[in-house]
């Protein structure tokens, strides 16, 4: 089985205490439920379509008996912070990796985009784009070598579009 976002609309200025964001929700490709939060720190709002409440139900318990979610955040311990599995919260994590696929690529378009051991995200730019930066004569060498500091100082790099250039 499989959840799906998908026709998400995000507002980042609505977007106070929680996401504020509609979307409509899938299991298996069959649309079954709308998804919503006005932004204001409230509960993510997952609602059944008309004649979709055997489907939904469905996804309730897919959603319950999944693994706990695991954040990018780290315990105390050094362990990643989870929390329990139910469907508003799988539209919560899908929203937030729905979001940082949209960060990625606005970010590796504008420079290097990089993260530390501590999953703290940096962008390093220049005065170009990075298609523009990578098409400039010097500006392969720019960047791998970039690339490779940055690797040596125990970053990973999370850009998309630099295919062969990461490939080292």
């Amino acid at each position: 089985m499989r959840l799906q976002l998908k026709n998400v609309y995000f507002s980042e200025r609505l977007s106070q205490e929680t996401n504020a964001f509609a979307a409509d929700v899938y299991l298996d490709n069959r649309k079954f439920a709308t998804a919503e939060n006005d932004g204001h720190g409230g509960p993510t709002l997952v609602k059944s379509l008309r004649e979709k409440d055997e489907l939904f139900n469905e996804a309730v318990k897919y959603a319950k008996n999944s693994p706990d979610i695991q954040t990018k955040f780290l315990n105390e311990d050094g362990l990643p912070v989870t929390y329990a599995s139910n469907l508003e919260n799988q539209v919560d994590n899908m929203l937030v990796e729905w979001l940082e696929r949209k960060q990625l690529v606005k970010n590796s378009r504008k420079g290097l985009y990089i993260e530390d051991k501590v999953k703290n995200r940096f962008l390093i730019s220049w005065n170009l784009p990075m298609n523009k930066l990578l098409a400039h004569p010097k500006g392969k060498d720019i960047v791998k070598e970039a690339i490779a500091k940055k690797k040596k100082e125990g970053y990973i790099i999370l850009n998309n579009n630099l295919g062969s250039l990461l490939a080292k």
